[in-house]
C-alpha cells in the first residue's frame, strides 16, 4: 500500500542514506529559515497568535521564537512557523507548490524542546518531511493549485505528520493513521495570500502535523490508506478517480528530489525579496535597469511587465494594494517600491509604505502585457520589463531566473549575508554569529536545542 510505503520510508529512512548535497541543502534551509523568522517573529500574524496562546493557555514546555514565552507544542510549532512565512522571505519549491522549509524547519526545532535530537536526526527529519510533501502533492496538487488551494497547508501537514512521528518514533500503523489524521486539517485557500492568514496557514499545517502524530501515538485512529482508497481517499476527493499507486512512491528513498538540479521539481530556492517569488523576476528586471540607466522615480512615463497570465493569477490580481500584506502580491507595488526606494527590502512592505502617496500615484503606472499561450514562455517565469522615460528613451531588459533559483543560486556567503540583515538587528552580533556557526557544523551537534536557547 502506498500510505504504508510513505510511512515506512519516513520511518526507515537513516543519515548514512543522504547524499552529501542534501546534507548542505538541510543546513543552507535550517539557517535561512531560522534568519527570516526571528525577523518575522516581530510582525502582527504572530503577535496575534501569542495573545491567543495566552488566553487559551496550554503546557509551557515549547519556545516560542524571538519571545520570553512558552506555550504547548502545538502552539509553539503553529506561531514559530507563522514566524517563518510572515515576511514571505521563505523559500519556495515548485513540487510543493509552496514554502517547505517554513513549515519543516519550525516544526523540527520546536519539537527539540520536548524530544531532543541530534544534528543528524534533525537534517535526516527534515530530508524526509520534503520528500513526503513532495508525495502528497502528487495526489492531484496541480490540478487542486489551480483550483486555489494553499498546496503548502496540505502539503506541510503531511510532511509534519512525518517529521514529527519520526521524533516520537511512531510504528507503521501508527504513522498511517497519522496521515489519515493530518487529513482532518489539509486545507487551506489560496485567497488568503495577502492577508494575516498567510503565514497563519503555514504555522496550521505544522500545527495540524504535529498534532496528528502526537495523537496517533496515544492511539486515535483513523483510514490507514488516506492516499490511495478509493472511493473517498484524497484522489478522489480532488480529482475524481483513483490515484496512480507506482508513481505517488516512485523512487523514494532511492532518489532525492531535494537536490534533483536537472529536474528542479523538489529543489529549493532561497528568496532575496520578501514578496511572493511570481514577482522576483521583474523585481530584478528593474532593479538592473535601475542601476544600469540610474533611473529616478520622478522620469518614468510607464511600466510594462511581459509576464505569463498565471503570474497575475498567482498574484491573486492584487492591482491595487492598500496594506503591506497585499503590497506583497502586488507586482505593480513592487515595481513602483523598486524606482522609488532603489531596493526592495523588509521596509518595503510595511502598510505605511505601501499607503504613501508617491507609490499609490507611481503604481498606476505600471501594467501588464501577457506572453501568448502557445508562446514557448508562457511555462516559465521568465519575465521582460520595459520602462518608458519622459525623456522618450525606452529601456529592456529580461529575467528568466531571479536569484535563488537553482540556475541562478545563492551561496552559503549569500545566506549568511540575509541572515544577518534578518537576524542581527533582534539577536545582535554575537548571538546571531552563534547561529551560523550551529548551522554550518550541524551534523556534529549532539542536542539542537541549543538553536531554541539563542531565538528565544
Amino acid at each position: 500500500m502506498s500510505t504504508r510505503e510513505l510511512a515506512r520510508f519516513s520511518l526507515s529512512t537513516d543519515y548514512e542514506q543522504l547524499p552529501a548535497a542534501a546534507v548542505q541543502v538541510a543546513k543552507q534551509c535550517i539557517l535561512d529559515t531560522l534568519g527570516v523568522a526571528i525577523a518575522g517573529a516581530m510582525e502582527t500574524p504572530p503577535r496575534i497568535l501569542i495573545d491567543h496562546a495566552r488566553d487559551v493557555g496550554g503546557n509551557p514546555v515549547a519556545r516560542v521564537w524571538g519571545h520570553s514565552f512558552k506555550t504547548s507544542l502545538p502552539y509553539a510549532t503553529l506561531i514559530n512557523g507563522t514566524s517563518a512565512r510572515a515576511l514571505d522571505l521563505d523559500d519556495i519549491c515548485h513540487g510543493w507548490k509552496g514554502h517547505p522549509s517554513a513549515v519543516l524547519v519550525p516544526t523540527l526545532l520546536t519539537a527539540a524542546d520536548i524530544v531532543p535530537m541530534t544534528g543528524r536526526e534533525a537534517i535526516t527529519s527534515f530530508v524526509v518531511g520534503h520528500a513526503v510533501g513532495l508525495c502528497s502533492n502528487k495526489v492531484g496538487g496541480d490540478v487542486a493549485f489551480d483550483r486555489g488551494w494553499d498546496r503548502n497547508t496540505v502539503n506541510g501537514c503531511y510532511a509534519t505528520a512525518a517529521l514529527m512521528g519520526r521524533v516520537l518514533k511512531l510504528d507503521e500503523t501508527q504513522m498511517s493513521r497519522a496521515f489519515g489524521i493530518a487529513s482532518c486539517g489539509a486545507f487551506a485557500l489560496m485567497l488568503s495570500h495577502g492577508t494575516h492568514s498567510t503565514p497563519y496557514q503555514e504555522g496550521y499545517g505544522g500545527m495540524t502535523g504535529v498534532q496528528a502524530a502526537m495523537l496517533a501515538k496515544r492511539g486515535l485512529t483513523a483510514h490507514e490508506a488516506v492516499f490511495e482508497t478509493h472511493p473517498h481517499g484524497l484522489a478522489d476527493a480532488i480529482l475524481g478517480k483513483a490515484m496512480d499507486g507506482e508513481s505517488f512512491t516512485a523512487g523514494l528513498g532511492s532518489t532525492w528530489p531535494i537536490v534533483d538540479f536537472d529536474n528542479e521539481t523538489g529543489v529549493l530556492c532561497p528568496k532575496l525579496y520578501p514578496a511572493c517569488g511570481a514577482a522576483h523576476t521583474s523585481l530584478e528586471a528593474v532593479l538592473g535597469l535601475i542601476e544600469e540607466h540610474d533611473i529616478q522615480a520622478e522620469d518614468v512615463l510607464g511600466v510594462t511587465t511581459e509576464t505569463q497570465k498565471f503570474v497575475d493569477e498567482l498574484l491573486l490580481h492584487r492591482h491595487r494594494p492598500t496594506t503591506g500584506a497585499e503590497g506583497k502580491f502586488s507586482m505593480e507595488y513592487s515595481i513602483a517600491a523598486a524606482l522609488l526606494d532603489r531596493r526592495i527590502s523588509i521596509q518595503s512592505y510595511t502598510d505605511a509604505m505601501v499607503a504613501r502617496p508617491a507609490a499609490q500615484e507611481l503604481l498606476r503606472r505600471v501594467t501588464y502585457a501577457h506572453v501568448p499561450d502557445d508562446d514557448a514562455r508562457s511555462h516559465s517565469l521568465e519575465q521582460t520589463v520595459t520602462i518608458a522615460l519622459r525623456n522618450g528613451r525606452s529601456v529592456s531588459r529580461t529575467v528568466e531566473f531571479a536569484k535563488g533559483h537553482p540556475r541562478n543560486p545563492l551561496t552559503w556567503d549569500d545566506l549568511v549575508e540575509k541572515f544577518l540583515m534578518c537576524a542581527e538587528p533582534f539577536l545582535g552580533a554575537a548571538r546571531a554569529a552563534q547561529v551560523i556557526d550551529l548551522a554550518a557544523r550541524l551534523e556534529t551537534l549532539e542536542d539542537v536545542r541549543v538553536f531554541g536557547d539563542i531565538l528565544s
